[in-house]
């Protein structure tokens, strides 16, 4: 298996499973008080303050290719109180799936 090849299949199972992950979190935010995802406004706030990255550095810190290009507009979305960038992506083959990073670290 080539090094692309199993960084790809490590990709999107990580995707997968972040996906998975927002689901879960998605069903249980009503519970925590967050509502939806912030306004753009709201995510440069939050940049210029320093609490939380650029969608250029988390995508770095987070190893997303960059064959991988954005189909979505990058909103931040609080999942029990942590900001998670909510990304469409699409594979250079044209595979989309979604990707959810923390807007911190970059962490799924």
């Amino acid at each position: 298996m080539s090094r692309m090849t199993r960084f790809r299949t490590i990709f999107i199972t990580m995707a997968a499973a972040g996906a998975l992950c927002l689901g879960a979190a998605t069903a249980s935010s009503g519970a925590t008080g967050d509502s939806g995802c912030w306004s753009d406004k709201q995510t440069q706030t939050a940049i210029a303050a320093g609490q939380i990255q650029t969608w250029s550095k988390i995508r770095k810190l987070g190893g997303v290719p960059s064959e991988y290009h954005e189909t979505s507009d990058t909103p931040v979305c609080p999942r029990n109180g942590i900001p998670f960038y909510v990304v469409t992506m699409a594979s250079p083959k044209g595979e989309q799936f979604k990707i959810v990073l923390n807007a911190v670290d970059g962490t799924t």
